[in-house]
C-alpha cells in the first residue's frame, strides 16, 4: 500500500493512519478540525465528516492542516466545504441567535417563531437547540428567568427516590409483574 500522508513533515505513526482512516470512515465529528484529507482519484479534499462516498483507502491523502491539504492542487469538496465554518459552528451560531432572541423580551417568544428567525424548520430548530444547549428552548428560557430554580439545590442519593418503586409499584429486579400483559 502506498503512503497515505501528504506533507512536508514526517507521516504519522501507521497507527495514527490507521485511526484517522477510521475516523474519516465512521465520520467522527472529534476529528473535526483535527485533520482534513484529499482523495486522489476526484482531486478534492474534505472534511473527515465529509458525508460523500466514501474513497479507497489507496487513493487518500492525509493532511495535519486545512493549508496543507491546500497545497496539494486539489479543489475543496463541494458537499463538505472545508473552507467554510462547520456544521456544530454553524449550529453554534444559531442557537446563541436564538439565544439572544429568548434573553431578549420580557416573554419567551415561542419556539416555532424562533425556528423562523433562524431558518429552520421547528423540529429541526428543537434538535440543533438540544444538542448544542442540552435542553429545549422552553427550559433554556424558564433557566434564564429563574423560574426554574430560585436556588441551587443541594439533594444526596439517599434523598432521591426509587422511581421504579415509586411509578411502577415494584422493584426495579421485576418491572414485568407491576405491568399488566407483559
Amino acid at each position: 500500500m502506498q503512503s497515505i500522508h501528504s506533507s512536508a513533515s514526517e507521516p504519522p505513526a501507521p497507527s495514527l493512519q490507521i485511526r484517522r482512516l477510521g475516523q474519516i470512515r465512521s465520520r467522527d465529528p472529534r476529528a473535526e478540525g483535527v485533520f482534513w484529507y484529499s482523495v486522489v482519484t476526484t482531486g478534492v479534499y474534505c472534511r473527515p465528516t465529509c458525508p460523500s462516498r466514501h474513497a479507497r483507502p489507496e487513493n487518500i491523502r492525509l493532511h495535519d492542516s486545512l493549508a496543507e491539504a491546500r497545497v496539494t492542487g486539489f479543489r475543496p469538496c463541494g458537499r463538505c466545504r472545508p473552507e467554510a465554518a462547520s456544521l456544530y459552528e454553524q449550529h453554534s451560531d444559531l442557537v446563541r441567535a436564538a439565544c439572544q432572541l429568548i434573553e431578549g423580551g420580557s416573554k419567551a417568544p415561542k419556539g416555532r417563531e424562533i425556528a423562523a428567525v433562524v431558518g429552520l424548520s421547528p423540529s429541526q430548530f428543537y434538535k440543533v437547540f438540544r444538542r448544542i444547549t442540552g435542553t429545549t428552548p422552553a427550559g433554556y428560557a424558564r433557566s434564564r428567568q429563574g423560574t426554574l430554580w430560585a436556588s441551587p439545590v443541594s439533594v444526596s442519593s439517599s434523598e432521591i427516590p426509587d422511581f421504579g418503586t415509586v411509578i411502577l409499584g415494584s422493584s426495579p429486579s421485576s418491572p414485568a409483574t407491576a405491568l399488566p400483559g407483559f
